[in-house]
């Protein structure tokens, strides 16, 4: 649980961007990855999913990320819709459909498509919070 709220402080950088972090990790254990992956632990250790450099080096992040591990891990309460399983650090999205990737003000919930460099494409949902990542669930 620890080393989970460790890696969403470093993806996220905040407790309130860590639990959407959090709900994510679970989100996309539970919709594809369950057979694949033992836990959620190890599907974030495993999977490649989430950036190495957040996964290395682990030191205790405090008591509120803890919290927030626990709050969404252990008691179910999660973030973000159980669909929204995409999220990306800016500089891994080549375009979003209504402006400038690199104009967040550009980016509309619900109606922004974006494409990465993973080929995903996903409907932009929100931001995580203090300039956090775009999140959304995929589209066609």
């Amino acid at each position: 649980m620890k080393y989970l709220a460790y890696v969403a402080y470093k993806e996220q950088g905040s407790v309130g961007g860590a639990k959407i972090e959090l709900s994510l990790m679970a989100n996309l254990y539970e919709k594809s990855n369950k057979n694949k992956y033992k836990s959620v632990r190890d599907y974030v250790d495993r999977s490649n999913w989430f950036a190495s450099s957040s996964r290395k080096n682990y030191k205790y992040p405090g008591d509120d990320y803890y919290a927030a591990a626990r709050e969404v891990l252990n008691e179910g309460k999660r973030y973000i819709a159980s669909d929204v399983v995409e999220h990306d650090c800016i500089s891994d999205i080549t375009s979003i459909s209504t402006g400038s990737r690199t104009n967040r003000n550009d980016y509309i919930p619900g109606k922004t498509i974006i494409k990465n460099t993973y080929q995903s494409k996903y409907v932009f949902i929100g931001f995580a919070p203090n300039k956090g990542d775009p999140f959304g669930y995929i589209t066609k």
